[in-house]
Formats: C-alpha cells, sequence, structure tokens
C-alpha cells in the first residue's frame, strides 16, 4: 500500500457517499414504522381513552428507539456489502444491497400492519405464537377466510408497498451519489469503521453492556402504552430467536399434564379446569388470620454449608442461626439453579429451574407469571415491592416483576456513591437500613422482594468490613468474610424494625438465589443445597420446626399460602412443605445440563443432552442398581418437568385465567 495515498484526505466526500445513502433509507424506514405506530394506536383506541398523554408521548418516543434499532438491522448486510473494496461488479453489488434493503423493509411493514390485528385477538405482539399453525393450513385458512376480509386486506397492503417502491425506486431513486473506492485510505477506513460501529450501537440499542430488551419499553403504568412503545418486528425475530430448548420427551398433552398434576397438585388442592394441569386452588389452614405482609429476602450465592444451623463450625451467621432457631428452618433446600435469574423466578413465581437463556428476559417472558403479588392482590394486598442496591434493569428484573404485579421499585439510584459495597452497588448494610425505611411506608398489607448483593462476585469488600480471620488462607477466605458482613446486615435490619408496627403481622422469607461454587463435585448436591427459612412473630407455634424433607424456590409460596385463612388461586410448580413427607417430597434442580430431581437421600439425574438418567447420593457419588420404580417415577416427573416449564409458557398457559 502506498503511505501518502493511504494519508490522503482529498476524496473524503466520495467516501462519505455510502453513509449518506445509508441515512436516508434509515429515515425512510424511521418514517414508515412511525406511521403505522400510529396506525396502530388509532386503531386501538379503545384502549388509550384513560391513558394519561404523558405516558403515550413516552411510548411513541421508546417506539422511535425500538424502530431504530429495526432499521439499523435491515441497513447492517448492505452496508457491509456496499463497503466491500472490490473493483469489478459495482453495479451488481449495488442492485443487491437495494433489493436487500426493499424485501427487509417490506416484510417488516407487512408485518407491523398485520401486527394491529394480531394485538386485537391476543393482547400482544408478533410472537412464535403467529406462526404455530401453519402446519394445519386446511383449518387456518377457511378461518382467516371468514373472520377477516382477506382480499381487501391484500390490496390495501399490496397499494402501501406499491407506494413505498414506488417513491423510493422511481421517485426518489435512493442510491448513493458515487460509487465507494475500491481502494483504501485513512479517510475511507475512517468512514468505513465510523459507518459500522454506528450502526452496531444502533443495533444494540444502547452503548452500554446490557443491550434492548423488550423490558425497556415497559416504563409506564400503563399496560397499552407500554406494549405501544414495542415493535413488533423486534419481538418477533427475538421470539424466533428462542429455539425451543427442551426435548420432546411426551409427544402428547395429555400424558404430559398427567405427571404433571399427579406429582404437584396434592389432595385437597382444588383443580381449576382449566388447560394449565399446575391451576388449581390452595386453601390455607388458617393459622394465621387476616393478611400478613410478605417479605421475601434473597441472600445472594449463599450456601448452606456456610450457615452455621445448616453445620459451619466456623458459625459465621449468628443472626441468620438466630431466626432460624425461632422459625421453620429448612434443612434439604435446594435452589432451583445456578443464576440469580433462576432463583428470582422460582421465588416469586414458584417456577422450576430449566436450561437456556432467562425466561426474565426471553419475549416469552411477556407471557403472563403468576407471582406472589399477581396472586394475592386479587385477595386483598395493597401494593408489591422490589428493593435492590444494583441495577433493577439487570436481567430484565425490573420490567418482568412490573409486568407480573410488583409497582414499587428501589435500585441503585436511590443510593449514593458512599454507600456502595462493590461496583454492583449499595452494601448489604446500606439496602437493609434503606428497605427498613421503606417498608415503613408501604400501606399493609404489602408484599416486598428483597435482594443483595455484597456476596456476589468478585467479592469486593465494602469499606466497613471487618475481615473475620476465619477460613484464612483458602479459597473461600473473602466469601466468608462477606457472607459475616451480610449476616451482620441482616442482623441490623430486624433489630432495627422489630418495634415497627408492621413487623408483627409480617412473614420473612429468607433464602440464597443460588450457591457459589468452589470445589465441589460436579454432580454434587452441595452446588445447589442453599439455607432458607421462614420466620414470623404470628407463627410462635412452630417455633423451631426443621423440615427434613427435600424441598426447593417453588415450594415457598404454597407453603406460605398454607399458613393463611383463605382459598387462594394459583398455578404453581411448587407444594405446601406441611403437606409432604419424605416419601413424597421432592426437589428440583437445573444445570443447563442435567436437571436433578432431590428424593430419598438419593439425586436422579436427566441428561439434557442425550437423555441418559443415572443416580447418585447427596455427595455425587453413582448408585449403580438403584430402586427401579423410583427411578422410573423420577425420571417421567423429570422429563414432565424439562419439557413443561417451556412448553406451557410458549402455548401460553402458564398464566390464572379469571373469570
Amino acid at each position: 500500500m502506498n503511505l501518502p495515498s493511504f494519508f490522503s484526505f482529498s476524496g473524503f466526500r466520495k467516501d462519505l457517499s455510502v453513509p449518506v445513502y445509508l441515512i436516508s433509507e434509515y429515515l425512510i424506514i424511521l418514517g414508515i414504522l412511525s406511521g403505522i405506530r400510529v396506525a396502530f394506536f388509532l386503531f386501538h383506541s379503545g384502549f388509550w381513552q384513560e391513558v394519561p398523554a404523558a405516558d403515550l408521548f413516552t411510548a411513541f418516543g421508546i417506539g422511535i428507539w425500538f424502530d431504530s434499532v429495526v432499521a439499523c438491522y435491515i441497513l447492517a448486510l448492505p452496508a457491509l456489502l456496499l463497503f466491500l473494496p472490490v473493483k469489478a461488479h459495482t453495479d451488481r453489488i449495488l442492485l443487491t444491497a437495494r433489493t436487500l434493503i426493499s424485501v427487509l423493509t417490506v416484510v417488516v411493514m407487512v408485518m407491523s400492519l398485520a401486527d394491529i390485528r394480531y394485538y386485537e385477538f391476543f393482547g400482544n405482539h408478533l410472537d412464535h405464537f403467529a406462526f404455530d399453525y401453519l402446519d394445519s393450513p386446511g383449518d387456518v385458512i377457511p378461518m382467516l377466510w371468514q373472520q377477516f376480509p382477506v382480499i381487501g386486506y391484500f390490496i390495501f397492503i399490496g397499494s402501501l408497498v406499491s407506494v413505498y417502491l414506488y417513491i423510493r425506486h422511481i421517485r426518489l431513486n435512493l442510491k448513493p451519489a458515487v460509487y465507494p473506492r475500491s481502494h483504501l485510505n485513512l479517510s475511507s477506513v475512517t468512514v468505513v469503521t465510523g459507518t459500522l460501529l454506528l450502526l452496531f450501537i444502533g443495533i444494540r440499542g444502547k452503548v452500554t453492556s446490557i443491550p434492548i430488551q423488550w423490558g425497556d419499553a415497559f416504563v409506564t403504568e400503563s399496560e397499552f402504552a407500554n406494549q405501544l412503545g414495542l415493535s413488533p418486528a423486534f419481538t418477533f425475530f427475538n421470539a424466533l430467536a428462542e429455539e425451543k430448548e427442551w426435548q420432546v420427551y411426551f409427544s402428547g398433552r395429555k400424558d404430559l399434564d398427567r405427571i404433571l398434576k399427579q406429582a404437584v397438585v396434592l389432595p385437597g388442592d382444588q383443580p381449576a379446569g382449566t388447560d394449565n394441569p399446575l391451576d388449581r386452588t390452595l386453601t390455607g389452614r388458617g393459622l394465621i388470620q387476616g393478611k400478613p405482609n410478605l417479605i421475601f429476602i434473597i441472600l445472594e450465592s449463599w450456601r448452606a454449608d456456610m450457615t452455621g444451623c445448616l453445620g459451619d463450625s466456623t458459625r459465621l451467621t449468628p443472626v441468620f442461626d438466630s431466626l432460624a432457631a425461632e422459625g421453620i428452618l429448612f434443612e434439604q433446600f435446594y435452589a432451583s439453579g445456578i443464576r440469580s435469574n433462576r432463583g428470582i423466578l422460582s421465588v416469586v413465581s414458584s417456577f422450576p429451574g430449566y436450561r437456556g437463556g432467562s425466561m426474565m428476559k426471553k419475549v416469552s417472558g411477556l407471557t403472563e407469571f403468576p407471582t406472589a403479588a399477581s396472586i394475592l392482590k386479587p385477595y386483598g394486598w395493597v401494593s408489591a415491592s422490589f428493593i435492590y442496591g444494583g441495577d433493577q434493569t439487570f436481567d430484565n428484573m425490573k420490567s418482568f416483576l412490573k409486568t407480573n404485579g410488583f409497582d414499587r421499585f428501589t435500585g441503585v439510584e436511590s443510593f449514593s456513591e458512599a454507600e456502595f459495597g462493590s461496583h454492583w452497588g449499595a452494601s448489604d448494610r446500606a439496602l437493609f437500613k434503606k428497605a427498613a425505611i421503606e417498608l415503613e411506608s408501604y400501606p399493609e398489607p404489602f408484599i416486598s422482594l428483597i435482594f443483595t448483593l455484597t456476596t456476589h462476585e468478585p467479592f469486593t469488600y465494602p469499606p466497613d468490613l471487618k475481615e473475620t480471620g476465619k477460613a484464612a488462607g483458602t479459597e473461600r477466605e473473602r466469601f466468608y468474610n462477606l457472607v459475616a458482613y451480610s449476616d451482620a446486615a441482616l442482623g441490623d435490619f430486624f433489630t432495627s424494625i422489630r418495634s415497627k408496627p408492621y413487623f408483627k403481622n409480617s412473614v420473612f422469607i429468607i433464602c440464597a438465589d443460588h450457591t457459589k461454587k468452589f470445589s465441589d463435585p460436579g454432580l454434587s448436591s452441595e452446588r445447589f443445597h442453599i439455607p432458607a427459612l421462614i420466620y414470623s412473630p404470628l407463627l410462635a407455634d412452630l417455633k423451631g420446626t426443621r423440615i427434613s424433607q427435600p424441598a426447593g424456590h417453588p415450594d415457598l409460596l404454597p407453603t406460605v399460602l398454607g399458613f393463611l385463612d383463605g382459598k387462594f388461586r394459583v398455578n404453581s410448580w411448587g407444594r405446601d412443605v406441611f403437606r409432604t413427607d419424605r416419601n413424597t417430597a421432592w426437589a428440583q434442580f437445573n444445570t443447563n445440563e442435567f436437571s436433578g430431581l432431590v428424593s430419598g437421600g438419593q439425586i436422579r439425574y436427566l441428561n439434557l443432552k442425550n437423555g441418559e438418567c443415572f443416580s447418585t447420593d447427596l455427595a455425587g457419588n453413582r448408585i449403580p442398581q438403584p430402586e427401579k420404580n423410583q427411578a422410573s417415577r423420577l425420571d417421567s416427573l423429570n422429563k414432565a418437568i424439562t419439557q413443561g416449564s417451556f412448553e406451557l409458557v410458549y402455548e401460553k398457559r402458564n398464566g390464572i385465567r379469571r373469570d
């Protein structure tokens, strides 16, 4: 390469011809999609009559943001083609790029127009469900033909497409003013790099480490305004990218539903008669009269074997231990998975462990998930809050909870930098101090979810931490110090709230989200064995109770509901542990590679890749000849949970249908 030629800027205007052309295409696409959003808004006028104008303006602003992402996706490949440094076939490359833009734009136009009526029927934007019945055209086409003016729609949409193609290709004749140069120099490299970087940022929608996600549209109190901001092309292609992450072990729904119902629905539960086998009504035993506040405290990464009341000799957790002595301690309690997004979902929604990406981030997560908030609000609970010292948009936590009944949020923005314990956000001491103040301001009865983070990797010490000197020189030393700090912060919290009026009417459900892995054997139960307890001044008669049978995250909510007085409609994958025993109890967890069921002092594993089933003891040692009937029963249940946890969501059978 000739260096003087490389550093020449004489052709800079020529190099800019492609970016100028791409900007023109970008603005046209943005204008088309914004126009369709206006049509969507006008067509659904019945939804927004009571929505504040400010929320609608916000929704349209967010809509432009999502449409911009879609436009950048459309232009990405054409941009790469136009920047190819080739001397020959330039006309062919230009034709290919322009055609590609036209085809993709038309596809998105048609999808967005079809979405207007789709939303009317399903209450959400285009997703995988739109094409689930294309394998039965003989049934679907006559239905569409009878229900819609299909020919009229084709004529209308065809006319709009024709107008777009005429204006773009004939009237405006959009294309670069000049062909890009086939050789490279500093100006062309700068233009190419800058343009592709902007497109990359545009596709991600953000310059932060977390790209745009559906939850970014859910910023108002209006469901319609939130949906108005979403792009149907965005939801549809994201849903398609969410491949079916489960094996189909049961080809018929009848067998799958039967196994789930037999394993989860207990005698006395009243099935709701819907197409979800787990949709049922639980009847509380009335140990607690009235409506107590429910306060869930999730402790980041705590392990059972580092908790004093569960056998740790260093006694790092005197506060947790004292609460366990005053309340109900689970001796064999297992996390649903190895990530916080599994633990939070399981605790608030009684949902099992699963493989693949975060359910809270998936477009599938827009399907209703019955949470403690959405279940109990119809019965008189006033509000539900999420109190967290970090970024609540991480893993789409805030938007998922907001969509499913939570209405008050306290996050990292509520803390000063002086209160930070690490780059993740506020220390546990600052978090619990803030939580004590927030809870006092809530009208009763309320639900609250408090999530700590001091014990999150990379195990940064808060400024006010004092080392314990325990486990010095081992791989657990820093974590031990942080667990002791977190436990002390928990103690400060209870000390500060015991005199508050709401304390005497509260039930505290405390557990870890998952464990921190150290040198545990790969299949050992210690990887999932976490501390968990229920404590309440209202449950004095159960003081010192220890639950010895296996239990897990999904069991917490139905167990708490079992203490109350009344009937509660749930869609829970868990059971009231006071209505199970060592022979019928089981707990499930998922590692992305294996689904494990703990039962009878053993673990029955299902290899999610090759379907192999095998048993181990709790330490992870293989059991060569497990009891055949029990193994067969657990294998069927393992497969049913693995398939059903996705299938019920995917088929929109996960919610509670209230008449």
